[in-house]
């Protein structure tokens, strides 16, 4: 056993060791042969408080060195301010916008979201920002494909009617993505550096799909790199279009095509993009209907194209699976990632590329090419 002098040499020596002053309490504890020495509360909380400091900074610069920033210059912003905005938009998109409003006291500035026409065919997909300073103050942007804003717009400006709302195209803005080099589930909080710039805009995780990462929107002339110590910026100008389609997550109108795609098959609802309690909204009865049936037999699927030479595939290419049926249709790609609107219970085993001509009769087989659908992590397992 341990006592007198001995034990307070041994005192000593651990709290040098752990950079405390050697101030300890007569008081300690024998569990059998080993004694444990009880420093004071103040010092063991500093000695704690510096370490979880220490160890949250360690973990903050292993997120960062996993994730790349990219500007998306293929987005525009629509920018909505009014008395009347939210219950403007609302009556005219897929999503409920009373997720946004501050003074429910929600958690997300941020939604995923479909325009639809009144037939219930896509328009636009979009991403929803509320910008608002204060609960009393509707102010909000929409995000879409550069080619749809001024379409958008106009459509936007159409149903405005007598409400007090003012519909503005802003290029004073611009788009950045922040996502994680790997493709499964993504869950860490991103720390958003001080700048002497202007501030962020909005920073939103991605409502679609955690591992997409974050929205950020900012002043269209600041140096994001101030904002994301630690964040390198994306080497391939494509990363984020790749990151999306290794995933399965469908964006603008190559992909959703106007007035052709429906919203479920888009999976909008895997997606966080439509509410099918929210009330009455432009293209609602389709929409509502082919949900409740619970039957949606095609949607957008990730491809793996494996070709013996680079090939071009273009969008409305068939898919064919090896009884000789149409599968799917292709819709996007970038290297060996692609996108394809599939039938899913058909779309199995390896497919073949057909290209329609002008004329029914005027089909030929791409060769060369193997195509192969993957159904993605985030798809429900009963999917």
């Amino acid at each position: 056993m341990l006592v007198g002098k001995q034990l307070q040499r041994m005192a000593s020596t651990l709290c040098k060791h752990l950079s405390l002053a050697p101030v300890l309490t007569r008081q300690y504890t024998l569990y059998n042969v080993k004694t444990r020495l009880l420093v004071s509360s103040s010092q063991r909380s500093a000695f704690c408080h510096k370490r979880t400091l220490a160890e949250q900074s360690k973990k903050q610069t292993d997120v960062s060195a996993g994730l790349r920033y990219q500007q998306l210059g293929h987005r525009g912003l629509i920018r909505f301010a009014g008395p009347d905005s939210t219950q403007f938009l609302q009556g005219l998109i897929t999503n409920d916008m009373n997720c946004l409003q501050r003074e429910l006291d929600c958690h997300k500035m941020a939604l995923y979201a479909f325009l639809l026409n009144v037939k219930g065919r896509v328009v636009c997909d979009m991403f929803v920002y509320n910008i608002s300073k204060a609960p009393d103050t509707h102010i909000y942007l929409l995000e879409v494909d550069t080619e749809l804003v001024d379409e958008v717009h106009t459509t936007m400006k159409k149903y405005r009617l007598r409400k007090k709302v003012e519909i503005a195209v802003t290029d004073e803005l611009k788009v950045m993505a922040v996502f994680p080099i790997e493709d499964g589930p993504f869950d860490a909080e991103l720390t958003i550096g001080g700048t002497d710039g202007a501030p962020l805009v909005a920073v939103e995780k991605d409502p679609r799909l955690a591992a997409m990462g974050y929205r950020l929107v900012l002043p269209a002339f600041d140096d994001v790199t101030a904002h994301l110590p630690g964040v390198k910026e994306a080497d391939n100008p494509s990363a984020y279009h790749m990151k999306r389609l290794r995933l399965g997550i469908g964006e603008g109108p190559t992909d959703h095509p106007p007035g052709k795609a429906l919203p479920l098959e888009c999976n909008a609802a895997y997606l966080h993009g439509v509410t099918f309690d929210k009330g009455c909204y432009i293209g609602q009865e389709l929409t509502a209907r082919t949900h409740h049936t619970g039957v949606i037999r095609k949607r957008i699927m990730p491809l793996l194209i494996d070709s013996q030479s680079p090939v071009d595939l273009q969008a409305e290419d068939v898919l064919v699976n090896s009884n000789g049926k149409e599968c799917g249709i292709f819709r996007s790609a970038i290297g060996q990632y692609g996108l394809g609107l599939m039938r899913v219970d058909e779309a199995k085993g390896p497919l073949t590329v057909r290209r329609k001509g002008v004329e029914k009769s005027d089909v030929k087989t791409i060769d060369g090419v193997t195509v192969t659908a993957r159904q993605p992590f985030w798809w429900p397992s009963s999917t």
